[in-house]
């Protein structure tokens, strides 16, 4: 039978004297080969004409060559399966001994479903831990080898398939009786820390009442409507203005400006004169988007405090000043 085969050249050329290429054709018989020739045929590539011996740099042309590459490569395939069974032997077991000592190890119970329901933390928003390392959770085994068939895997891990089996049923026995024992505990911090939290906010608005009372009495003594402005990019925001606003001529608005001293990105004041009915405006374009410029309108109050109004607010309180000097409403959202 002829066949090609891909030859040393250097070392046929350096032996024989012949040049012969990196291919060339020879011919093989099942006599010759003896034992070696179904590996022989194995390693042909059929797809060629004549069929090519899938072997390389075979250091001869003859039958003694090519018996020699064959074998080389027959061995190497009985070691690779060798050390192939070894890997897969220490891998199962690997597997069989982690599976032998698989115990469940500490975990933290988390809040669970009771009653349909979540049971929820309502301070941070945080699901409801009820303790650290109360619980129980079995972490299995990874395993993964690409010399080991999924049959034989199972095999091994069907030997503890009532040993897990158990221990899983352990754990939730475990876990839900701990469950039933911290959850008073767990619920009674929380309402607690509700408790905390509410009074916390109560003291807290109770001071931003008594800051706003401040300010507002601050204003009427001074008569003067003041407010901190922080820096700011100056190649994308003008500086912050602020301004009285009146109507002496109809619905359009003329703003006397008042001082303000945050100039180029710095942080700064804005200071108007404001008395209670008064009507003030304050702002900052928006150098790049115009639309999204900052102009606000407020009136102060019989109190001090100033109100949020919108510009068709402005002018109806600024025309029923002119008849009714003072107003008295408190006003919702006065700050």
């Amino acid at each position: 039978m002829k066949i090609k085969i891909n030859i040393d050249r250097k070392h046929v050329l350096a032996t024989t004297g012949t040049d012969l290429g990196d291919q060339t054709e020879t011919e093989v018989s099942k006599e010759g080969l003896g034992e070696l020739w179904v590996t022989m045929v194995s390693l042909l590539d059929m797809r060629t004409s004549p069929p090519t011996l899938v072997l390389y740099s075979l250091k001869g042309v003859d039958a003694a060559s090519i018996r020699d590459a064959v074998q080389k490569k027959s061995d190497e395939d009985a070691a690779e399966r060798t050390a192939d069974n070894e890997r897969k032997l220490t891998a199962l077991a690997d597997l069989r001994k982690a599976y032998e000592n698989l115990t469940p190890s500490p975990d933290s119970i988390d809040a669970k479903e009771q009653d349909g329901k979540w049971i929820t933390c309502d301070h941070f928003y945080a699901t409801l831990t009820l303790s650290t390392d109360a619980g129980l959770k079995i972490t299995f085994p990874s395993f993964w080898s690409d010399v080991c068939p999924d049959s034989e895997r199972d095999g091994v891990i069907g030997e503890f398939a009532a040993k897990v089996e158990k221990m899983k049923e352990d754990v939730q026995a475990h876990n839900d009786a701990q469950f039933a024992r911290l959850l008073p505990i767990a619920l009674a911090a929380r309402e607690k820390a509700k408790q905390e939290q509410e009074k916390a906010d109560a003291e807290a608005k109770v001071q931003e009442q008594s800051a706003l009372t401040a300010r507002a009495k601050k204003r009427l003594e001074t008569g003067f409507w003041e407010k901190e402005t922080g820096s700011y990019n100056e190649r994308r925001f003008s500086s912050p203005w602020c301004a009285l606003v009146t109507f002496p001529s109809g619905p359009k608005a003329e703003y006397s400006f008042g001082d303000a001293t945050g100039k180029w990105g710095s942080a700064g004041l804005l200071r108007v004169k404001c008395g209670p009915g008064d009507i003030i405006a304050w702002g900052q374009k928006d150098l790049r988007r115009p639309g999204n410029s900052e102009h606000n309108l407020l009136t102060m109050l019989d109190n001090g405090r100033m109100q949020s109004i919108d510009k068709t607010e402005a002018f109806r309180l600024w025309t029923a000043r002119q008849t009714q000097p003072s107003i008295s409403d408190m006003g919702h959202g006065a700050a």
